[in-house]
């Protein structure tokens, strides 16, 4: 947790728990003093980006610790909370942080950078140089700025431990040496960067004691100069400017826990309480002349208001007379004396507002009065003109409550009146109206009743035809709208040939008797049949053809059978026992109908899509309730569940492993040329490898045996065989030997690792043949393994700068590979670091066009290679733990060049991809295919198989029926079909021609992507 977490969290428990005095203000202060800090430094910060150095202000807003995470920490949720409380208790105020830098900072960090920006050229530099908290530091921004630079991130998690490890490591070793100014410092460090929770706990409780001590020291130190100041402040009779240090003080006291001596307390207590005693004298002066000047303003100011011509309310005057008093009431509690001059003001003004508000009151009360007056004259006059307009809306009103009525008699009878008995009422134009609407409405009654007789008069000539003219269903059709026009007359004619009507009903009741009879037999067997057809919806067998027959069976029968059950009359309705058993059929057959119209749609969509998207969206379609334990159904949810893309068909038969070489293929990024820039992965891993001191310049000697053939030296070298770092040194020939000194390494067979120490060396030479001074260059020379770097480019692979690639890869690899001059332990070992650095960035790099590298990547690690070092290669025993499996393997594997391989597939990958795959149609329910015309010129086809999870090669047999059929297995029904733009073997022939080069050798055709691997003829 940093400092300025640490502050923010005291303060947030201060504010939920009550803020005391002393620890508040220096709190405040502190706070305080933070926001200047940032406030500081964001204005140097836009002060650079209105200058457009934007490199200078990020350098700047990275400075630990990070200006924006500060800004963060300080604007805290309750920050504005603590602004109001320190406000409140006079505490020390903070600076509100310049939003307008921060938001031109968060808009710098916005924009993101590339790889190409300075920061990563300081990077690279810091590693060169091997300066990794610098390193560190700038990583850190990288990220910051770039986050989805992923290897940035890595290597910033492995710098942050490094850098965190030896900073821990620096306070440990400080409190060893009991380094007080060390400890505190490299304390500090490891607090600003949030690394205390890594510490282990006794070291850091033991360094915050350290520095917990020299802090007390400093605050006790502090607080007896200032008690000596005070005391000379007050000699000075300056007691305002000795409130701050009493201030400070009382808060260095609380936060170290510090008890002064008994001279210094006593001579702080005396100052503390001379000073806040004159300081209360003060303040309760300056409130006492506030208050009097408050009273002379509202004086003033109502004088002002009531100035001649000035309209005053009742109300407004009321108001200042409260005030006024409540403010003479408040300046008295003062308990001194108010100049008299004040007082008369006070009272003379408080008089005159007495006077006014008892003047308006009188005024009030007389201008009731007349109003009142005055209204009962205007009531009076306009008494007569209502009673007129009341009685003409109650005439209207009664002529249509009779109309809603539907009283005919009665409104006749009123028009009457009225036109007889109000001859000059009835001229008013509103009561005329009404009354020809009336009139209107009576002759409209008459009329129905006249129809009714001529509909009474067709029902006798029925009877007296002894109901023979005309069909029972007719009939009783007339008989219902008789009745049902009676129903509609007026509430005094519905009486009108009554008689006629029950005759003819009595007569008609034997003739429905038996028409019921008839229809309940027709109704019987209709119901048996279409029972029978229901059962066959519960068969589990059944498909879709007999589906289709079922429900077109039973959905006419139940036609037939709601219309015997809904008669036209009620004599004719069958029993409920027979009709009830209509509706459950009917919800049988409903939903199947309704299924069977949303398959046909969908059905016809799908045999008219052209592109896989309407194809998927017409499939979408073919599903419904009640059918979906159909085998057609369940295929078609099979295959929708399942979907398939055009790319995602060709990614399964080009690069079926390499989900990130496929999306860098169909960006077009995953090209083999050269990465424009090096990234800071790649650049520590190779810096690792060419520092390495047990690969570069590595010297093997072989020292001269004796007479006996026996190499006798001190220390003994067995076998004669000595790798030095660099060449020998001081090596000359004297009367005993070979003398020469070297940082050297003995293969001993017992040795486990390659350890090179200072060693002076003594070797007898044979007398038989003296060795020569100038032979001596002859016993050895820089080892294979180290000239095989040197060969490859392996060392200069990257700039000095270490931000520019010098050439690709893949051609060091190859070269390496092919190397029998160096030991196969290194070659493996080298080789498995240079597949670990393409790994980074495999898509970039074009890993996914080498196929081999997996392959072999694979290979190498199921041998073990991830556990060798890199001195293993002069180490015995690894070398005869690994040395026949790597030969064996780089035999098998030396024939496939990964740059040529890269080129070829390449080339074979973008030119498909380039052509790509198309919708070519799909697999119907009965397994036969239903193509495009895109798809019928096709030779190669491609789908589902039945499991939804493999692609099947199909192919278009052009000597019989010109129908494709399934090679390995059966393709899934309603699963789309695919056709390549090319023909596979025509895109072979082709990327051959271009590249010269033979797409059957070893080092292609066991590589190649699975769409070129299928056997392509029937």
């Amino acid at each position: 947790m940093t400092p300025v977490d640490k502050l923010v969290k005291s303060i947030e428990q201060a504010l939920g728990g009550g803020v005391s005095g002393a620890g508040g203000e220096k709190l405040a202060a502190e706070y305080a003093q933070w926001c200047a800090t940032a406030n500081k430094r964001l204005d140097q910060c836009e002060r650079l980006l209105d200058g457009k150095a934007e490199y200078e202000a990020l350098q700047s807003a990275e400075t630990p610790p990070s200006l924006l995470d500060l800004c963060a920490a300080l604007s805290f949720e309750k920050a504005g909370q603590w602004r109001d409380l320190c406000r409140s208790r006079s505490w020390a105020q903070a600076e509100e942080l310049n939003e307008r830098a921060i938001s031109a900072l968060n808009d710098l960090y916005g924009k993101g950078i590339t790889t190409a920006h300075p920061l990563y050229r300081d990077y690279r530099r810091a590693v060169v140089e091997h300066d990794d908290a610098r390193a560190l530091s700038v990583l850190q921004t990288i990220v910051r700025l770039n986050p989805g630079d992923v290897t940035a991130q890595q290597e910033k998690q492995r710098l942050l431990g490094k850098v965190r490890g030896l900073t821990i490591g620096r306070l440990e070793q400080a409190l060893q040496r009991q380094d007080v100014p060390a400890v505190q410092q490299t304390l500090e460090e490891i607090e600003a960067a949030g690394w205390t929770s890594e510490v282990n706990r006794t070291v850091l409780e033991q360094a915050q004691a350290i520095r917990r001590e020299i802090d007390r020291k400093t605050a006790l130190n502090r607080c007896l100069g200032l008690v000596e100041w005070l005391d000379r402040l007050k000699q000075q009779n300056a007691w305002e400017e000795a409130l701050a240090p009493v201030q400070e003080i009382e808060q260095l006291c609380a936060g170290y826990d510090l008890v002064l001596a008994e001279e210094p307390a006593q001579a702080f207590a005396a100052v503390r309480d001379w000073a806040r005693a004159l300081k209360q004298q003060d303040d309760d002066e300056k409130r006492f002349q506030a208050a009097l000047r408050n009273v002379e303003f509202h004086v003033e100011k109502g004088q002002a208001d009531s100035a001649p011509g000035a309209a005053r309310t009742l109300q407004s005057l009321r108001e200042e007379q409260h005030v006024l008093l409540n403010l003479w009431r408040e300046l008295e509690g003062f308990a001194k004396a108010v100049p008299e001059d004040l007082q008369a003001r006070v009272q003379r003004r408080n008089g005159v507002l007495q006077a006014e508000i008892s003047r308006l009151v009188r005024q009030r009360r007389l201008l009731t009065t007349i109003s009142v007056a005055a209204l009962v004259v205007v009531t009076s006059i306009a008494a007569v003109v209502l009673f007129r307009w009341h009685w003409t809306k109650g005439q209207i009103a009664d002529l249509v409550k009779l109309r809603q009525e539907r009283k005919v008699t009665t409104t006749e009878k009123l028009i009457a009146d009225l036109r007889h008995n109000d001859k000059k009422a009835i001229g008013r134009s509103q009561l005329v109206l009404a009354i020809r609407e009336s009139e209107q409405w009576v002759t409209e009654e008459h009329q129905r009743v006249g129809r009714l007789q001529t509909m009474l008069g067709k029902l006798q000539v029925h009877r007296q035809a002894g109901f023979r003219d005309a069909p029972v269903e007719d009939i009783l059709r007339e008989l219902q709208q008789t009745q049902a026009f009676t129903k509609e007359l007026a509430p005094e004619f519905r009486g009108t040939g009554a008689t006629e009507l029950l005759e003819f009903e009595n007569q008609f009741d034997s003739i429905l008797q038996t028409r019921q009879r008839q229809m309940q037999t027709e109704f019987l067997a209709l119901l048996k049949t279409a029972e029978q057809q229901a059962a066959i919806f519960d068969k589990p067998d059944l498909n879709t053809p007999v589906l289709r027959k079922a429900v077109s069976d039973l959905a006419e029968s139940v036609s037939r059978l709601e219309t015997v059950a809904q008669p036209i009359h009620e004599r004719l309705r069958l029993p409920e026992s027979l009709t009830g058993r209509v509706a459950p059929l009917k919800a049988k057959v409903v939903p199947y109908q309704q299924a069977l119209v949303k398959l046909d749609a969908a059905e016809t969509e799908m045999k008219q899509a052209v592109t896989l998207e309407q194809y998927y969206a017409a499939l979408e379609k073919y599903d419904a309730e009640h059918v979906r334990q159909l085998p057609a159904i369940r295929a078609a949810r099979r295959a929708a569940s399942t979907k398939l893309t055009a790319l995602e068909v060709e990614r399964a038969m080009l690069m079926p492993e390499d989900a990130e070489g496929w999306q860098a293929l169909i960006k077009g990024s995953g090209t083999s040329a050269l990465p424009t820039e090096v990234m800071p992965a790649e650049l520590s891993k190779w810096l690792s490898l060419r520092d390495d001191e047990n690969l570069q310049n590595v010297y093997l000697y072989q020292l001269p045996e004796t007479e006996d053939g026996v190499v006798i030296s001190a220390p003994p070298a067995r076998g004669g065989r000595v790798f030095t770092r660099g060449p020998w040194r001081r090596a000359a020939v004297d009367s005993l030997g070979l003398r020469f000194s070297a940082m050297a390494f003995i293969p001993a067979k017992e040795a486990t690792k390659a350890e090179f120490t200072e060693t002076n060396f003594l070797c007898k030479c044979n007398r038989n043949k003296p060795l020569q001074q100038a032979q001596l260059d002859m016993l050895g020379s820089l080892c294979p393994e180290s000239s095989v770097i040197k060969r490859i480019g392996l060392d200069t692979w990257i700039n000095d700068a270490g931000d520019k690639f010098r050439c690709s890869l893949l051609p060091i690899l190859d070269e390496l590979r092919a190397s029998d001059s160096a030991s196969v332990v290194l070659k493996a070992f080298i080789h498995w670091r240079l597949l670990e650095i393409l790994a980074i960035r495999p898509a970039v790099w074009g890993v996914q066009r080498v196929p081999a590298i997996g392959h072999d990547q694979a290979a190498l690690k199921e041998l073990g290679i991830s556990d060798l070092r890199s001195g293993d290669w002069m180490v015995p025993l690894r070398v005869q733990q690994y040395e026949a499996k790597l030969a064996e393997f780089y035999q098998k594997t030396r024939e496939v060049s990964y740059s040529s391989q890269a080129r070829f597939m390449e080339q074979l990958l973008s030119d498909t991809h380039a052509d790509g795959f198309k919708f070519a149609g799909y697999v119907a329910a009965d397994g036969t295919p239903i193509l495009t015309k895109e798809g019928g010129r096709a030779l190669n086809l491609w789908g589902q198989m039945q499991d939804g999870l493999k692609l099947t090669w199909l192919w278009k047999n052009q000597t019989a029926s010109g129908n494709p059929k399934a090679s390995a297995a059966q393709a899934q029904p309603f699963s789309p079909l695919f056709c390549c733009g090319r023909e596979p073997d025509e895109l072979l022939r082709a990327v051959a021609e271009k590249q010269k080069l033979e797409w059957q050798t070893i080092g292609i055709k066991d590589y190649l992507p699975p769409l070129f691997q299928e056997k392509r003829k029937p």
